[in-house]
Order: structure tokens, then sequence, then C-alpha cells
């Protein structure tokens, strides 16, 4: 991987946690060497190098509030990276994965995420693309109906998802009586063709509505 590519030849400490940061140039603005120069300066590391319109770095690691800081200068700057966890000098191709799936979170949130360290948890992880099919895919009963049942059925079954099936408390959260939230299951439950008691089903469709709800 391009990562172990830059470690290879360097004499990285061994005593010290690397991460790796991969990021999107956008328009490059300007030569390779004025790039990897400004991105060097940024990061306050030596080891960059470019790669088509992307780049990735080695960036040795600080506390929490350091990879946030990494994060922030690269934003201000226009850049949009996805930063990993800390890994040792030899263990470096996880760092290249962690770091890989961070960026394809940045790009739809529209700023640098730090592997592990976002609120959304593992959703700031996945693949953007392959997270947002199969989120669709598990929705699509519900995204036929006409657009005002859309809205009313998915909003009760992730109100009733985060009340773990509770009737009173899904009603009093959606201001609608409990009989009005027993129908919706009842039709949401006919619509998906699904147990809705399995736990399996209802992670997954917690999941489904989760991801839409960060990216849309």
């Amino acid at each position: 991987s391009l990562a172990r590519g830059l470690a290879d030849p360097l004499d990285l400490a061994e005593d010290v946690r690397w991460r790796v940061v991969r990021g999107s140039l956008g328009a490059p603005p300007g030569s390779r060497e004025t790039i990897i120069q400004r991105l060097s300066a940024l990061l306050g590391t030596p080891f960059v190098e470019q790669d088509g319109d992307s780049f990735v770095a080695l960036v040795p690691d600080a506390e929490a509030a350091g990879a946030a800081e990494l994060a922030r200068v690269l934003d201000d700057a226009g850049f949009r990276a996805g930063i990993s966890r800390p890994h040792p000098a030899a263990d470096l191709d996880p760092a290249w994965g962690e770091a890989g799936s961070a960026l394809d979170a940045a790009r739809v949130r529209g700023a640098s995420v730090i592997a592990g360290a976002d609120p959304r948890g593992v959703l700031a992880l996945l693949d953007s693309a392959q997270a947002s099919r199969y989120a669709d895919r598990l929705l699509a009963a519900l995204d036929s109906e006409p657009s005002k049942d859309t809205a009313a059925l998915s909003g009760t079954l992730r109100s009733w998802l985060a009340h773990h099936g509770n009737w009173d408390r899904t009603a009093a959260d959606l201001g609608v009586h409990r009989n009005t939230v027993r129908h919706r299951i009842r039709q949401i439950t006919r619509l998906l063709d699904q147990d809705l008691n399995d736990p399996d089903v209802r992670m997954e469709l917690w999941f489904a509505l989760r991801w839409r709800s960060q990216v849309r």
C-alpha cells in the first residue's frame, strides 16, 4: 500500500505511534512539489505523498485533542481527509484501511473524520455508497408509499425502535394515540414483511434509519 510505501524506506521511530491521513485534493492547487510542501507544513510531518487527486501522510500520534486539531487544520485549508487511529510503525496496514473508511465518511459529511472518534461511531467507518444502497434496500417498501405516509411510517418506526418497542413512550414522543402507533407498526410489518420482534431485524432497520438521518 502507499502507506507502507512511505514507511518502508523510512526509519520511523518504533516507540512512537503513527496516524495515517488519507485525503482528497479536489483541484490540485499547484505542482506536486507545492502540494506536498503545503501539506507537510499543515500536518507537521515530512512523510507526505501525492497520488493523483489524493494524498496520504504519516503523522506522529498526539492526544485526542491533537487529532481533532489536525482535522480542523485540514478542513480550514480546504482539504477533506480521513484520519486513522494511532498504530505502531510496524503495523500500518490497519491504519490505511481505517483512514480510507474515514475518508468515505468525510466525503459524506463534508468535513474530516477521525476513525473511532466520530460521534456516530461505527457509521463513520462504513463505505458510504454500500451503506446507502443497503439502507435503501431495507426501506424500499416504505419508500414506495405516498410521501406523507412514508414520512409518518419512517418516523414512527424510528421512534418505536428508539423506545425499544414501548407503545406509550412512542405515542408520547410522536404526539399521537398509542393505537395509532400500533396501527402504523402493523402496517410497517406488513409492508416490510419482517418480524419486528426479531432483534436482528430491529438492529438492521435501526441502522438504515440512522444512516439516512446522517446523510440526507
